[in-house]
């Protein structure tokens, strides 16, 4: 159909069933969307658009939006569904209990905001393949991977021309999108394709578990949020490098941008790369949490500025950091700044920091072993 106006909902009833297959032409909507709510929807843009124009406040797309079923698929390379309004999001489930599913194997994303699993006990899940999503969001995060407390949410991406743009806002988060959120798991399975993001931090909120698994893929990080692998109180995470042509770039970011595994007090963040490259600013193992980095096989890891293994933001010195290379090709190169093996603040006394070079090589410009905190370099 040319331009149908103000379609809103799709099965709303529980036990309901509905489906809208667009294969040509231009499906325009306008206030809230709701593609399923209690029943059963499936959506299906097979070279036709979705315009949703959702400028008024809290006008989101759901999908679904309460306890129902709902499934979202772009499959042509003229799909295309495209949202409007920064107040608003593209909200992968919604209500309690709900699933939904976003799929792109072709075509075009341009929306505001994406919420993977944003209410309680919810689960969602976005494939992207053979596709482009840009995220214009620019007040907080682009996308939010499980989003609330309980929740689970699933980013995958699986091609080698798969894009995702989130420039704008603060980029990716995964497993709790604020403070007052707990216990939610956000995974990505990243095995091709790109990502440029402003920010990417992982386990964001208390108690939440994040995964992230690069395959032959690329992250590019561009502003001052950096990368976190385990962000929240008592939080667990990992991030990991599986191929020779896993990269992740955060040069070109602000002086001082750090990658930092186990931000807070009772957080676990590891860094685990069995292959890969990384091109850091600053590299923090172990904050006022815990912090394991290891390099295994071609792992290459250079970083511009300083390392700090641990490095204690509060002065408590609470965080414990272990840096381990493990294979003859592994190479860490930090030929500008200081690598600290032990917390760099005062008084920060409990903590500690190891490297451990059973194999490879450590090209540093200047080594300060127990700087504030036990330290130990064993080669």
């Amino acid at each position: 159909h040319a331009d149908t106006r103000a379609v809103r909902g799709v099965e709303v009833a529980t036990g309901s069933l509905g489906a809208v297959y667009v294969s040509n032409g231009l499906w325009q909507t306008s206030g809230e969307v709701k593609l399923g709510e209690d029943g059963q929807a499936l959506v299906v843009l097979d070279g036709g658009s979705l315009y949703a124009n959702t400028s008024s406040v809290n006008a989101h797309i759901y999908i679904p939006f309460a306890q129902g079923t709902s499934r979202v698929m772009l499959t042509s390379a003229d799909s295309k569904l495209t949202q409007i309004g920064n107040s608003s999001a593209l909200q992968i489930s919604n209500g309690t209990n709900g699933y939904g599913e976003l799929i792109v194997s072709n075509g075009m994303l341009e929306v505001t905001e994406i919420d993977i699993a944003d209410g309680r006990y919810t689960a969602g899940a976005m494939y992207l393949y053979n596709g482009t999503c840009v995220v214009s969001h620019t007040g907080g995060s682009s996308i939010n991977v499980g989003s609330d407390n309980y929740s689970t949410g699933l980013l995958v991406v699986a091609d080698s021309r798969a894009l995702i743009v989130a420039t704008n806002g603060t980029g990716l988060v995964f497993a709790g999108s604020g403070a007052t959120r707990s216990n939610s798991v956000g995974n990505m399975d990243f095995s091709a394709g790109t990502v440029l993001a402003r920010g990417f931090r992982m386990a964001y909120s208390r108690d939440s578990r994040s995964e992230v698994v690069m395959g032959d893929a690329t992250l590019v990080n561009r502003q001052d949020t950096g990368i976190t692998v385990a962000n929240g109180i008592n939080s667990d995470a990992q991030l990991v490098l599986t191929h020779a042509n896993s990269l992740v770039d955060c040069t070109n970011t602000a002086v001082g941008n750090p990658v930092i595994l186990g931000a807070s007090t009772g957080s676990y963040g590891r860094l685990l790369m069995s292959n890969g490259t990384m091109r850091l600013n600053r590299l923090v193992v172990g904050n006022t949490g815990v912090g394991l980095m290891t390099m295994e096989n071609q792992a290459q890891v250079a970083v511009k500025e300083n390392i700090y293994i641990p490095n204690s933001a509060t002065g408590l010195g609470t965080g414990t950091g272990t840096l381990v290379l493990a294979s003859s090709l592994a190479s860490l190169t930090a030929t500008v700044g200081t690598t600290v093996v032990g917390a760099n603040c005062a008084g920060a006394k409990a903590g500690s920091g190891t490297v451990i070079i059973s194999n490879g090589t450590l090209n540093i410009r200047l080594l300060n072993v127990g700087s504030a905190c036990d330290g130990l370099v064993t080669v």
